[in-house]
């Protein structure tokens, strides 16, 4: 029986169709695990860029950078496997699921130790994220759904609010 994806996030009516229409534009040889491959990237730049930020706030520019190429990644590789009928369930499912909690925890880490965010907040929000990462896997074996947000905020608006907030204090 498959997995049953709910999304009630503030962006995914939009984010969704984007999605879809980025998807069908990309090169053939561009494979999913390619795409989750792109993510970690963009984990690694914003890790980068959040640690930069501790001798200059300009290094918040590539913290962006590297969250817009996360969102990218780890967005499009579920999205580009099921509009090409080429799901793999299980290993699908490892993949995205354990690079999803590297980049996370990374990412949260690193925010925190950037003089953008207490480190105790950061760990706060790391927390929060592995509680609902966790009950969300425990409601996929239980129920065969996937909940990709909670309270109108998943992944993508997480990294948007992170984006905000690094321009705005580039910017002041």
């Amino acid at each position: 029986m498959p997995v049953q994806r709910l999304s009630n996030s503030a962006l995914s009516g939009v984010e969704r169709k984007f999605l879809y229409w980025i998807a069908r534009r990309l090169p053939a040889r561009l494979s999913p695990d390619h795409l989750t491959a792109i993510g970690l990237i963009g984990a690694l730049a914003a890790a980068g860029g959040y640690l930069g930020s501790r001798s200059s706030l300009q290094w918040l520019w590539l913290a962006s950078l590297g969250l817009a190429l996360h969102w990218f990644g780890d967005s499009l590789d579920g999205t580009v496997a099921r509009l090409r009928s080429i799901e793999r369930p299980r290993y699908g499912f490892f993949v995205d699921h354990t690079t999803d909690l590297f980049c996370q925890a990374l990412i949260f880490l690193t925010l925190g130790l950037s003089p953008c965010v207490h480190f105790g907040i950061a760990c706060l929000g790391l927390i929060a994220f592995l509680m609902a990462f966790v009950f969300s896997l425990i409601c996929v074996e239980v129920r065969r759904t996937l909940r990709l947000s909670y309270f109108g905020i998943g992944p993508t608006e997480i990294r948007a609010l992170l984006i905000c907030g690094n321009v705005l204090t580039v910017w002041w």
